[in-house]
């Protein structure tokens, strides 16, 4: 130990501490790198997990919309196939007073003619008229039955306060 100065011996013992402060240091800094890369994965498997559900629930949910769209529109559609038919299937529109705008006519006892004869012609609507007024109604109709069953989705689907 004479051989060394006291020095010498400060100068070693200074960079024995050095070493190992550093050699601790490193093994620290890996063994909080481990841990902190460990949690990380674990956040972006539990992020994937649960974007994995949410698509998932987003599936049932939009199979269960669609469900619910096909009856609603099959149920619309027969509903405006039964008016349509009803429609066509219907006379020729009458002329009344709410058309014409005048008074109605003064009743009179009916002849035993009239009974079963034909309609004439001066009381009914003209035949462009008629096509008018019941392509009308049935637009009228289909737009209604359109809203009927949004209604109708929106309180399958739980969207109605």
């Amino acid at each position: 130990m004479t051989i060394i100065p006291w020095y010498g011996r400060l100068a070693l013992l200074l960079a024995l501490s050095v070493a190992l402060i550093g050699f601790g240091w490193v093994k620290g800094a890996h063994h909080v790198r481990s841990e902190w890369d460990a949690a990380t994965v674990a956040t972006e498997r539990a992020q994937s997990q649960a974007i994995t559900d949410r698509l998932a629930s987003n599936a049932r949910v939009a199979d269960k919309q669609t469900a619910a769209n096909a009856a609603i529109t099959q149920e619309k559609n027969h509903e405006i196939s039964i008016l349509t038919a009803r429609v066509n299937a219907a006379s020729r529109l009458r002329v009344g007073p709410a058309i014409c705008g005048g008074p109605a006519a003064p009743t009179e006892a009916p002849s035993t003619s009239s009974g079963d004869g034909p309609d004439s012609p001066g009381r009914l609507v003209r035949e462009d008229i008629d096509r008018d007024f019941k392509a009308l109604i049935v637009a009228v109709e289909t737009d209604l039955a359109t809203g009927r069953a949004c209604q109708a989705f929106v309180i399958a689907n739980g969207l109605a306060p």
